[in-house]
């Protein structure tokens, strides 16, 4: 199987929302010096605001910067990923049937008749809007015409506490496998961490089992299919995965972020 193709990205707009470089130059200029005018003229020794202060300040200052990055989209096998502001929306590649570029509005067509719309100061031609749309034209025909895993069922957690799964998953790859729990190889993991059509959780078992090995080339296939992911809880967990690094958050984070949306034991 060839290697994952990384995703696609492109910026909305050429240079950053007005908006929010004025909330910045707003918080710089006028809300820190009216917060000192209000600290030197109170009472001595009433200075308990600079701390809640510090912290309206620091967010504050995060979602004006966050407001100054340009409207994004991102284009993967697995997923539509739009950044618009300080929101960031992930929407499953299945899900989508196009996309449409009008001033100031990008609107993604989904299946059943639904419609979301994103509002951004977009600024691209309509040479650049019809290749987006071509993109994602060209990963939904890949995720079609791309073979669905023989064992990817296998992986799946279903519902378990991630310890039981984690536990099921060793099972899958032990050399003393019963019939019962027939091994899987190397191959079927990587067929099914590789595959476009397999579910986040699904991917995240078989990264997990070929974790579970320690072969260097194996991590590398890890590695290589979290740089190839747009949705960014699920490429977390894989990076996570392919770093040895135990982190049950993002794991938790990324099976959470499922299209079925209901919380899970861990």
């Amino acid at each position: 199987m060839a290697s994952p193709q990384p995703p696609r990205r492109i910026a909305l707009a050429e240079s950053s929302s007005r908006r929010g470089w004025v909330a910045t130059i707003l918080m710089v200029f006028v809300g820190f010096p009216a917060y000192l005018a209000w600290a030197l003229s109170s009472t001595p020794g009433t200075h308990y605001g600079l701390p809640v202060f510090a912290l309206l300040g620091a967010l504050a200052a995060f979602f004006a910067i966050r407001s100054t990055r340009p409207p994004e989209v991102t284009v993967g096998q697995d997923a539509l990923v739009i950044h618009a502001g300080v929101k960031t929306t992930t929407l499953p590649l299945d899900r989508v049937v196009r996309v449409v570029g009008t001033e100031g509005r990008l609107e993604v067509q989904l299946v059943g008749n639904e419609k979301q719309s994103f509002f951004a100061e977009m600024n691209l031609s309509e040479a650049r809007l019809a290749e987006l749309a071509e993109w994602v034209e060209e990963a939904k025909q890949a995720r079609a015409h791309a073979a669905a895993p023989a064992h990817a069922s296998r992986l799946g957690r279903r519902g378990r506490p991630l310890s039981a799964w984690r536990e099921e998953l060793r099972q899958l790859t032990a050399e003393t496998a019963d019939y019962r729990h027939a091994t899987l190889s190397r191959d079927d993991l990587a067929a099914v961490l590789e595959s476009p059509k397999t579910s986040p959780e699904q991917r995240i078992g078989a990264a997990l089992a070929l974790a579970e090995a320690g072969h260097a080339e194996d991590l590398e296939r890890v590695r290589i299919a979290a740089s190839a992911c747009a949705t960014p809880r699920v490429r977390i967990a894989l990076e996570a995965i392919a770093d040895a690094r135990e982190d049950e958050e993002a794991l938790a984070a990324a099976l959470e972020d499922e299209p079925r949306g209901r919380r899970r034991r861990v």
